[in-house]
């Protein structure tokens, strides 16, 4: 009964609302007697409420934006698949499902379900309604510098942009969560099917991987049938069946090495402060909060869970990246990439925006080794070519039992026809020289100058860099030409700005706490337990 409690106070409150709208227009609003007035109140609350969501309706979980507790823990909901005709699981013990009615209500249609392979079938659905556009990128909030840019980026490339916020600010124990940001949508047809092609259309042309922006004016609806592993039907649900088994359900077909476990703690705390930070501004009109995949968190389901994970998780339940900023204790944001190559870069070398005291860039190898005394206080341009031919490098990256050698340094070798067409879309004609135009305190790219013979182009961003050469590792690289080939020399997997990953392991297979690794690659950071 408390959301239908809230859910009055709400309406009354608009009602309200509007009467004082109403009275400063110079409206009059007809006098009420006190007992009919009172009456036909009610009777409005409850007209409202005839069309109003059950307290405990299912739906409004899955659709909410904002973060829900039950008994303390929060309850994130995550996308494991999609777009589907049936789904096949397995449940790990007895099974219940709860049955959506129509008008929102759950009801229990099956108790102790027999163990096997139970499957999910769609019956009939009815599309949802709304506006869908394609997401470009997303922008920090409190750079309103980076919107105007990426509109002149995007608008050069021949994508008209709109911009839309994202997220909200809220706050959990005493600590500041903020998840708003720019969203850059191109502009469309606002069809989902337009949506979904443009996005394909995008993908091809410029190598990235695109989400779709949804803005959602009537939910999806349909029927959905549970069948027992006999393939008999055990239950029909209204747009929603809610499974449950202990301890949980393993799904077919979704879509990991062991770590050290201080360095999975250390992941425990920033996974769980990313996706703290994505509540609200991911998915938007989706009944749900998040996807299993990279573009949110990375989920391969139940099946995939090893008991070292869960060990972390346990021993950090509760606790995210928290540091004082404007006297007040906000959420860190816990970035992290899988390589450094021997140092991290600050955030606003990656992405641009100011730069985050927390987001520093910072050596990832013995700070005390003579060997590596050069590069304690940067790479840059002076360094970046001795740097990323050091091989083997004595990073903490490196030196990680689960180290990657093809992904600490790399080498990658274009023919000049190849860069020619690559760069073709910039209108430079035949590439005559690639030069980068600043470094981070990492070394990595910031920009590209492309010469041809017709012209001259700039590429700004480590990202755009490294996409426009068909993804290459990292932007800590330096680029010669030899013979007739262009050859990238560099080092790092990712972005390279906050927690490196593999080094986070190297460093806790040599003694180090989450507690210090995280000190480390988060400066002036510490976890704090919030739930």
């Amino acid at each position: 009964m408390k959301r239908r409690h809230f859910l009055q106070t709400v309406l009354g409150g608009a009602l309200a609302a509007r009467g004082l709208r109403a009275q400063d227009a110079g409206q009059e609003e007809p006098a009420l007697p006190a007992t009919g007035g009172a009456r036909r109140a009610e009777q409005t609350i409850e007209q409202l409420f005839s069309g109003a969501p059950e307290p405990d309706d299912p739906l409004e979980l899955l659709y909410s934006r904002r973060l829900s507790f039950d008994e303390g823990q929060p309850l994130i909901t995550v996308r494991v698949a999609e777009g589907r005709q049936s789904i096949a699981l397995v449940p790990r013990g007895p099974l219940t499902a709860l049955a959506r009615t129509v008008s929102g209500q759950t009801k229990t249609a099956v108790e102790r379900g027999a163990p096997g392979r139970w499957t999910l079938h769609l019956l009939d659905a009815t599309p949802g309604v709304g506006a869908s556009w394609v997401e470009l990128e997303q922008l920090r909030f409190e750079d309103k510098q980076a919107v105007q840019r990426a509109r002149e980026e995007w608008t050069a490339k021949g994508v008209p942009v709109r911009v839309a916020t994202v997220g909200e600010a809220y706050g959990i124990a005493g600590h500041v969560v903020d998840t708003r940001r720019y969203a850059i949508l191109a502009e469309g047809d606002a069809t989902e099917e337009g949506a979904r092609r443009q996005a394909h259309e995008l993908e091809a042309k410029l190598g990235i991987r695109l989400q779709i922006h949804r803005e959602l004016a009537a939910r999806p609806k349909g029927h959905i049938e549970l069948r027992d592993p006999s393939g008999a039907s055990a239950a029909v649900g209204h747009t929603s069946l809610e499974l449950r088994a202990e301890p949980g359900i393993a799904v077919e077909q979704v879509e990991h090495g062991k770590a050290h476990l201080e360095a999975l703690k250390a992941q425990a705390v920033t996974a769980r402060g990313e996706v703290l930070a994505k509540i609200g501004a991911r998915h938007l009109g989706d009944p749900y909060l998040l996807c299993a995949e990279q573009h949110c968190q990375v989920y391969k389901g139940i099946a995939l869970e090893e008991p070292g994970t869960d060990k972390a998780v346990d021993a950090t339940r509760g606790e995210a990246l928290f540091a004082v900023s404007g006297g007040e204790s906000r959420l860190v944001d816990s970035v992290y990439s899988a390589v450094c190559g021997g140092f991290t870069e600050n955030n606003d070398a990656v992405w641009g925006g100011p730069p985050d005291p927390s987001l520093r860039g910072r050596p990832d190898f013995d700070v005390r080794s003579k060997q590596m005394r050069i590069f304690l206080d940067g790479i840059g341009e002076a360094l970046v070519a001795r740097f990323v031919r050091l091989n083997p490098v004595p990073s903490y990256c490196a030196l990680s039992g689960m180290a990657r050698p093809d992904k600490v340094r790399w080498r990658r070798a274009f023919p000049q026809r190849e860069v020619d067409e690559i760069c073709a879309p910039l209108g430079v004609g035949p590439v005559r020289k690639l030069a980068v135009e600043g470094r981070g305190v990492s070394g990595r790219a910031r920009a590209l100058r492309i010469e041809g013979r017709q012209a001259t182009a700039r590429v700004y961003g480590e990202l755009p860099i490294r996409r426009l050469f068909k993804n290459l590792n990292s932007g800590m690289f330096v680029v010669e030409k030899a013979g007739g080939e262009w050859v990238f020399t560099g080092g790092g997997w990712g972005h390279g700005s906050g927690m490196c990953q593999t080094g986070a392991i190297g460093r806790a297979e040599r003694g180090a706490s989450y507690r210090e690794i995280l000190g480390w690659y988060y400066s002036g950071a510490a976890p704090v337990r919030i739930f």
